[in-house]
């Protein structure tokens, strides 16, 4: 084999080996920034997890929670908001605030935080129920 034969050998090599480098950076990048149009949360009910807690919220009309957190001692005041993927939400007269993102349909992830501490959570997406369960596993704690 001639040396001609192999540097162009060579080089197809490292032409095919950029194509399959760069084709799947796009496809990464591609998936990364592809956003998808989050229906709205209303009616529909969450398991929220965090390193301490674990209960269930329900996103009512018109930005009303209805939570079984095992600490919120004024439910009156609890409210939530949606701008396409970006979800926020907040107890005991906005005591503590959540502010999170949709990462699928059935996927929640986010920061909250009080006056005290900072914390990480996430919520996924169960079966609907209806608002009188919600609120019947909130009597039970």
């Amino acid at each position: 084999m001639s040396l001609l034969n192999i540097k162009f050998i060579s080089l197809s090599i490292l032409v095919s080996l950029f194509s399959f480098v760069t084709n799947d950076y796009q496809q990464a990048e591609t998936i990364k920034t592809t956003k998808f149009n989050a229906e709205s949360l209303e009616g529909s009910v969450w398991q929220y997890e965090d390193e301490d807690l674990m209960y269930e919220i329900r996103f009512t009309e018109g930005g009303v929670l209805i939570t079984s957190h095992p600490h919120d001692i004024t439910p009156g005041n609890d409210t939530w908001n949606q701008e396409n993927q970006k979800i926020s939400f907040s107890y005991n007269d906005a005591f503590s605030v959540y502010e999170g993102e949709m990462i699928s349909e059935d996927l929640i992830v986010g920061k909250a935080h009080n006056r005290s501490f900072t914390w990480e959570w996430k919520a996924y997406r169960i079966s609907e129920k209806k608002p009188e369960q919600v609120l019947a596993s909130t009597k039970a704690l």
